[in-house]
């Protein structure tokens, strides 16, 4: 239901998204991720209730529910700290699809107010996710 009523696609298999993800505009993405919050939303959705109602474990457990149901990641999860979480990401979409989601979960938590910081490779993002 989520997907229908977002007007996405659910259907694509991973070597062809992969190709359409090393083919993409980073800038461009980045323009419509700062845009159109698509994470932010599925997260709302999921919840139902506005982001800024939900709590910082909330907001990291509906990222990765949605990560996982996603089906574009291998492995995710997520460790808490003491002064942080950690947010592993491991997938085999290639360099592009780290830095595509780099930026719409620093556009998550930047939206939500909150500092993130990321490493990543071809394969793996870590993300700590910084405690107010």
């Amino acid at each position: 239901m989520f997907v229908k009523s977002t007007k996405s696609v659910c259907f694509v298999l991973k070597d062809g998204l992969k190709m359409l993800i090393e083919a993409a505009d980073i800038e461009l993405v980045k323009e419509f991720v700062t845009r159109n919050k698509p994470i932010e939303h599925s997260i709302e959705f999921y919840f139902q209730k506005p982001l800024k109602e939900l709590s910082l474990r909330e907001v990291i457990d509906g990222l990765v529910t949605v990560a996982i149901t996603g089906n574009w990641f291998d492995i995710v999860d997520c460790k808490d700290e003491s002064s942080h979480h950690t947010l592993m990401i491991i997938h085999s979409l290639g360099l592009n699809n780290s830095k595509i989601n780099v930026i719409m979960i620093e556009n998550l938590f930047k939206t939500y107010g909150v500092k993130a910081e990321s490493t990543i490779s071809e394969k793996t993002i870590f993300i700590k996710i910084f405690k107010n």
